[in-house]
């Protein structure tokens, strides 16, 4: 599976923008020759509270890449829980060589990356395009995880809606239309 990918600057990952905020913010912290952050300065807390659900954090131990803390917006899409599975395990033989080959460029080239591909997850439910921002961190001057921001939508065009949530444990879905206007229907959360 190609995957198309560019160094994210910030300047086109829309929504995903506060979290390549906050990872400058840890990096310009960790020293001007630091590349990538240390993973010891990850805080979930100061994140944006909307992006949290569609953070992860996915670790790399002995070559072998696996879930660390996992946002709900991806368990949900996923349908399984991911926290602690290796890469490999989950997404299957089609997904997880694309994933892995993504995550190891980030590793090696110690920058972040952004692109967007199909996915259909695990449980091979509705075909989602998952753009991706894809941030590296280290350990000892080690790159050693990485932090996914994603952002989806369905295949379906009768359901195009960006899903955010509101809180990583609790909180009412929030839906967004395609020009990005949060959904205003009775009942919807504010």
């Amino acid at each position: 599976m190609d995957i198309e990918r560019r160094v994210a600057d910030g300047s086109e990952v829309g929504d995903l923008h506060p979290l390549y905020v906050y990872w400058r913010r840890l990096a310009g912290e960790a020293g001007p020759a630091a590349a990538a952050p240390d993973r010891r300065a990850i805080d979930p807390s100061d994140l944006p509270p909307r992006l949290l659900p569609r953070v992860k954090i996915v670790l790399c131990e002995a070559g072998d890449w696996r879930y660390g803390l996992v946002g709900t917006a991806f368990r949900d899409l996923a349908g399984v829980e991911l926290s602690g599975k290796r890469v490999a395990e989950i997404e299957g033989e089609i997904y997880a060589p694309a994933l892995i080959e993504l995550f190891e460029a980030v590793r090696v080239e110690r920058r972040p990356l952004f692109c967007t591909m199909r996915y259909l997850g695990p449980n091979r439910g509705a075909e989602r395009e998952v753009s991706r921002l894809v941030l590296p961190f280290a350990t000892h001057d080690e790159v050693d995880a990485v932090m996914v921001g994603a952002r989806w939508r369905t295949a379906d065009p009768e359901a195009t809606s960006f899903i955010l949530a509101r809180s990583v444990k609790i909180g009412p879905i929030l839906a967004f239309d395609d020009d990005g206007a949060p959904d205003t229907e009775p009942g919807a959360a504010v």
